[in-house]
């Protein structure tokens, strides 16, 4: 089972890229300028990127492109339907985060610090992959 995937390809190559030109054009896209740099320095072989409708706007996933070599993919919803609808890999996010919030000092933003909790949530993960390998393993 998969907690965390990528899609493995090309290598990230960030000398062409204007950061300043992100700055000017994606006003309101900052923290997506944040995880678009982390993501560069730590997963040197990312290719593809889910994203929500709303990072398709403003040639952003155009940007990324040509800045990191990464597809940005937006998420979107089908065309006439209304009502509740389960959106290809979104429901990935969602659950994930449905298995974070069943933890009681994760339900709510209790942390004064980020750090702390980003410890929570990883605590939080570690003990539901445990229970899935001893579920596994009595299994088998």
């Amino acid at each position: 089972m998969q907690f965390f995937s990528v899609f493995i390809g090309c290598e990230a190559s960030q000398e062409q890229c204007d950061v300043g030109e992100f700055d000017r054009r994606f006003a309101g896209f900052d923290g997506a300028k944040l995880v678009f740099q982390a993501l560069g320095e730590r997963f040197k072989r990312l290719k593809v990127i889910f994203a929500d409708s709303a990072y398709g706007k403003m040639d952003l996933p155009a940007w990324v492109k040509q800045c990191f070599g990464w597809i940005l993919q937006t998420v979107l919803r089908p065309v006439g339907v209304k009502g509740f609808v389960v959106l290809p890999k979104r429901w990935i996010v969602e659950r994930t985060f449905a298995w974070i919030g069943k933890y009681r000092r994760n339900s709510k933003d209790y942390e004064r610090n980020t750090e702390s909790s980003k410890a929570m949530i990883y605590i939080a993960m570690t003990s539901r992959m445990l229970k899935l390998l001893e579920k596994y393993e009595s299994a088998g």
